[in-house]
């Protein structure tokens, strides 16, 4: 049996222990409330970078949009639609993307831009112009900026800005009803739409130029998974030529 002695003897102890117990807590709590608030500054330093890199992108394609706005308004030559182009691959190169892919000649296709005479020809070239900034990606069966595009939905979707709609067919590919709605043609202009078979479904690129020899012109679309919106030679593309198609823009 204990004596009282002892019993004190314990008691200090296990408060000693417990004295002990509780300063190790406190000092891992400490501890962990720094680490967290190391994260937490750290992550907002990377946020605060990222929104900036955000703004300054933002920034820029709002000058572009404005100088391609006072383009459509019928104003600007050759050099300066160059130089907006200049810019746009400039931006999307940071980004591993190109807006000039291999073949295309910088000064045919700003030549064929600025002669466009403003309307809704003019609109719907410089939407198609400025949507790879964007970098929305492929989807096939993509209709819409949230969910991707494939070709010629995306070609759609940029027909949209001109007042153009082209409704779905059951059992049809967009394709295939848009070249049955649309004229075809064998002297191609800025705007028209070339196509080239794909599968499924076929590949659609807004006219621009007359490109290489051995193609069938300069386009602007989307061409596959792989190949984002930007301009196209179409020399580039192995699949069979179905022919240009004449856009009734109107105004």
């Amino acid at each position: 049996m204990e004596t009282a002695s002892e019993e004190n003897k314990n008691q200090i102890s296990l408060s000693k222990f417990s004295f002990i117990a509780l300063i190790v807590f406190l000092v891992i709590l400490l501890g962990l409330v720094f680490f967290l608030l190391y994260k937490w500054q750290n992550a907002d330093n990377q946020v605060t970078e990222l929104q900036t890199t955000i703004t300054t992108l933002q920034q820029k394609n709002t000058t572009l949009e404005a100088q391609l706005n006072t383009l459509n308004a019928g104003s600007g030559g050759k050099e300066e639609v160059k130089a907006i182009m200049a810019q746009i691959d400039q931006i999307l190169q940071k980004e591993k993307v190109t807006l000039f892919n291999e073949g295309v000649n910088p000064d045919e296709v700003a030549a064929a831009f600025a002669n466009v005479p403003s309307g809704n020809k003019k609109v719907v070239l410089s939407t198609a112009l400025l949507l790879p900034l964007r970098k929305y990606r492929f989807k096939l069966g993509g209709h819409s900026p949230s969910y991707g595009f494939d070709s010629p939905e995306f070609a759609r979707y940029v027909l949209s800005f001109a007042g153009k709609d082209i409704q779905n067919e059951k059992n049809k590919f967009l394709s295939e009803i848009m070249m049955e709605q649309l004229e075809k043609t064998d002297n191609p202009q800025p705007g028209d739409i070339m196509f080239f078979e794909g599968s499924p479904g076929n590949i659609a690129l807004f006219y621009l130029s007359a490109g290489k020899n051995g193609g069938n012109g300069v386009g602007i679309g989307f061409l596959g998974k792989n190949f984002p919106g930007g301009i196209y030679d179409t020399s580039q593309i192995g699949t069979k030529f179905l022919g240009y198609y004449r856009v009734n823009y109107g105004g």
